[in-house]
């Protein structure tokens, strides 16, 4: 059964543009956004998920946000691209942007591992691949390249799901829906998964059943996928 959950509707959350970037959500009470495709593009701010409040937070200092890429964030942290393809940390305490000289060559989704809060996932455009990349360390160890490349133009979906300290699972969409096992270093296609949406990241994954939800081709239908058959 579908309930309305609330009469109330808030309108325009958020005070500026955020079109062609990803939200990121830490975890706990915070998504974040970022400024995008208008003016210096390097506006930022967090919405509180209890209260429905939107707070401005510190811009970043140099350059602006790379389009179309994703941040990662953790109740400490947050890390994004800049234009220039170098990552970012914003500290949630001192409200304060700093550069952390990691350099990448090509555009990127970034993905927080609740592993390590010093440790973050990039999947980078094209055939460039999946890296781990130690902040602390200022270092980044390439995985694994994907069998087909990875395009970030239409906000491609892309998701990583920690199953355990030895194995992750990175599912996304290439010219098929395709999963890469760390731990067995492989990837592996999907049968008979349906196209997502052309011109939205929509993957997510229900972690209690085990049911992953992403938006079809006519971004009016909402596909579920039971996982127990897939990854194990």
């Amino acid at each position: 059964m579908v309930r309305k959950a609330t009469n109330e509707v808030k309108r325009n959350l958020i005070p500026f543009n955020c079109g062609g970037m990803y939200p990121a959500f830490d975890g706990h009470d915070y998504v974040y956004f970022f400024q995008c495709l208008e003016g210096a593009s390097n506006k930022f701010g967090r919405l509180d998920v209890n209260t429905r409040s939107f707070e401005l937070l510190a811009p970043l200092p140099s350059g602006t946000f790379l389009p179309h890429t994703s941040a990662a964030a953790n109740p400490q942290h947050v890390y994004m691209l800049d234009n220039k393809m170098q990552i970012w940390d914003y500290c949630v305490d001192l409200d304060s942007w700093s550069n952390t000289h990691i350099q990448f060559d090509k555009p990127a989704r970034l993905f927080f591992d609740p592993l390590d809060l010093d440790t973050i996932v990039a999947f980078c455009a094209d055939d460039d691949g999946i890296f781990t990349v130690d902040i602390e360390a200022k270092t980044k160890e390439k995985v694994t390249t994907p069998p087909n490349k990875f395009s970030l133009s239409n906000n491609r979906d892309a998701f990583f799901a920690r199953v355990s300290a030895e194995q992750f699972f990175m599912f996304t969409y290439l010219d098929a829906w395709y999963i890469f096992d760390s731990k067995e270093n492989s990837w592996s296609q999907c049968e008979n998964w349906e196209k997502p949406s052309k011109d939205s990241a929509s993957f997510f994954i229900e972690p209690t059943n085990r049911i992953a939800f992403y938006v079809g081709p006519s971004s009016r239908v909402l596909y579920m996928v039971e996982l127990s058959g897939v990854a194990h």
